[in-house]
């Protein structure tokens, strides 16, 4: 990590920043969001959002605006070539044409913010066609073709990953860290933190929807399960692990500790096999 801030700020000095487009600047799948990404990310040294793509002009607009952006140096087009255009005489772009992100010759990468599955990957397959790296947030896209898309990636000689921050990420970095201090790993899980109710739908949670800003649906996905499900097989795919069980192994540890956990594991030893039962 301090050789990452190091690098982040020589790039900063030479005036030489990593340029990228994000896809969603709503809500994201984690129940987040996207403006909330591109506002940190406009405090990170060596790091730029040229552009923002999103299906409500408005959102692609506030995203850059909460960022500081002045509105002068907001362009709002449709078009590729107003597009690169505004870029070259340093604004920046919002628009709803996703095509127009793949297509950029400014951008290194394109960050997928955006809860459209469908789009997500229809996105992420043109912007890995057009030799640009992909960071895939959304967890759903992930894990039904994150692995074709790791692969044509590769034929490209460019990057598809998911990102740090969120639990599969987190979970990733800390089994290549234990591997490097010599252990095996034999089991990898996350918390939940809230009781599991695998019943719960969207009209059951509408009041905490209206309190918490995230939509009724995301919230069902993160009581019910799903969410953790996702984020386990995009886990599972990217370390070879392979679920304990169908729906996972679920534990309770009780009232004052997180709500669940789900594990999933590689090598299972005599001693993980009890916790099937």
């Amino acid at each position: 990590m301090l050789r990452l801030k190091t690098k982040l700020e020589d790039l900063e000095r030479d005036k030489n920043p990593i340029c990228i487009g994000v896809v969603g600047a709503g809500e994201t799948d984690t129940g987040q969001k996207g403006s909330t990404l591109i506002e940190q990310i406009e405090r990170v040294p060596g790091i730029t959002t040229l552009i923002v793509v999103d299906s409500s002009i408005n959102e692609a607009v506030s995203a850059f605006r909460e960022s500081g952006i002045p509105e002068r140096k907001i362009e709002i087009t449709e078009s590729f070539w107003q597009a690169s255009k505004a870029i070259a005489e340093g604004r920046r772009v919002a628009t709803q044409n996703s095509d127009i992100v793949s297509k950029l010759s400014n951008l290194a990468a394109v960050l997928i913010a955006t809860k459209n599955s469908e789009e997500a990957a229809k996105v992420a397959f043109k912007s890995i066609m057009e030799k640009k790296h992909v960071v895939m947030l959304n967890a759903l896209t992930d894990v039904t073709v994150g692995s074709v898309l790791k692969l044509m990636a590769d034929n490209a000689g460019v990057v598809y990953t998911f990102s740090i921050g969120d639990e599969p990420g987190v979970i990733l970095e800390l089994c290549s860290f234990a591997q490097i201090l010599g252990f095996k790993i034999i089991a990898a899980g996350k918390g939940k933190n809230n009781p599991l109710n695998r019943s719960v739908t969207p009209d059951d949670l509408r009041e905490a929807s209206r309190k918490s800003g995230a939509s009724p649906q995301a919230l069902a996905s993160f009581v019910d399960g799903t969410k953790t499900m996702l984020e386990m097989t995009a886990l599972a795919n990217a370390t070879g692990f392979v679920p304990d069980k169908r729906g996972m192994h679920i534990a309770d540890f009780g009232k004052g500790h997180l709500g669940a956990n789900a594990i999933v594991y590689g090598d299972i030893t005599d001693e993980l096999k009890s916790l099937r039962n």
